[in-house]
């Protein structure tokens, strides 16, 4: 009897849940539709700004604004909290993007790069690849940096 008592509510209450994930409503977007000329864009100016967090590090420069409150920054398997943030990277030098790639969703841009660090006196250099996932600003147009995750070349 205890079992047939809590049957009947527990059907109720999984078909409604059921009923909520068949909601077909609009989806909100931090961007409407877009074209593909406002799409190529929107990946060149998420590409840049990755490009911006780069070289910042390299002039171990903190480069704030090109990153949102508590943005999550991991590099080599390690969470970063101090200069420089991409992993390869050195003060004194210079850092070149070799190839990257942009992905672009209503809400959120994704950055996959391969970059090389080269020191601007001696003979160092570094290799690295960084995922970053960038969110449309709240406080001015274009885009945060809200995660970093960078290995550097061994």
């Amino acid at each position: 009897m205890r079992d047939s008592a809590w049957r009947a509510p527990r059907t109720t209450f999984l078909g409604g849940l059921l009923l909520l994930g068949c909601h077909t409503g609009p989806v909100p977007t931090a961007f409407p539709a877009v074209d593909r000329t406002a799409a190529a864009a929107l990946a060149d100016l998420a590409g840049e700004i990755v490009n911006q967090a780069m070289r910042a590090d390299a002039r171990l420069e903190a480069g704030d604004s090109l990153y949102a409150p508590g943005a999550l920054i991991v590099a080599d398997g390690e969470r970063r909290n101090g200069l420089p943030r991409f992993a390869g990277i050195r003060p004194g030098g210079q850092v070149s993007i070799a190839s990257s790639r942009v992905d672009i969703t209503h809400s959120m841009a994704w950055v996959y790069a391969e970059y090389r660090w080269v020191a601007t006196e001696g003979n160092q250099a570094g290799e690295g690849r960084a995922t970053v996932v960038l969110v449309p600003a709240l406080s001015r147009p274009g885009w945060w940096i809200v995660h970093v995750h960078s290995s550097s070349m061994r």
